[in-house]
């Protein structure tokens, strides 16, 4: 296009109609935007500095990806694309994360059934100590479709969620005991 031609810099554009009427515009070409980069400790998706954000999981806008960071819940391909202060918009190469967390105990014991469900989902957990845990249900866009408040669990800990009132499709469920989360996926039919 026009402005992968031009230089940054300010131009005059006059056009001409078939009577000869003239019009004259002026205008300024911006600089294109850095590309972002993104950096992941871990636990945060970070952007490189800009004026606005938005985070993209598997390509679909993240709900409230909209900060310089945004924590995963899934593991994936992200992207974010940002905004400067002239208003040009530019994305990221994707990045691929890989979501290994686990808690302390008996991650791989973690036992979430039946799946696939269609009304409530049980959930146990042994061995978590004497902790708050909380738990969030998830949509594939990221968005939290059922919220479990913290609850002090002492021991073995088990849940049962209703899920009666979600549409059928791919979940998932993230475990969280204050230092580690684990995230677990289940299917609602």
């Amino acid at each position: 296009g026009l402005q992968e031609e031009l230089q940054a810099g300010h131009y005059t554009l006059i056009a001409r109609n078939g009577s000869g009427r003239e019009i004259t515009i002026n205008g300024v070409v911006h600089p294109l935007p850095a590309i972002p980069s993104i950096s992941f400790d871990g636990q945060l998706l970070t952007s490189t500095p800009a004026q606005q954000y938005q985070w993209y999981y598997s390509g679909n806008a993240v709900y409230n990806g909209k900060a310089r960071s945004y924590q995963p819940f899934f593991s994936g391909v992200y992207t974010v694309k940002t905004t400067d202060e002239n208003g040009c918009t530019v994305e990221s190469e994707p990045f691929t994360v890989l979501l290994t967390g686990v808690l302390e105990q008996g991650s791989e014991e973690v036992v979430i059934q039946p799946n696939p469900v269609y009304e409530r989902l049980t959930v146990r957990i042994p061995g978590v100590g004497q902790r708050s845990v909380t738990m969030e249900v998830r949509n594939t866009l990221g968005m939290v479709v059922v919220a479990i408040p913290a609850q002090s669990v002492t021991g073995v800990c088990e849940q049962t969620i209703g899920v009666e009132h979600l549409p059928a499709g791919v979940y998932f469920l993230s475990i969280n005991n204050g230092r580690e989360s684990i995230v677990r996926k289940f299917v609602k039919n």
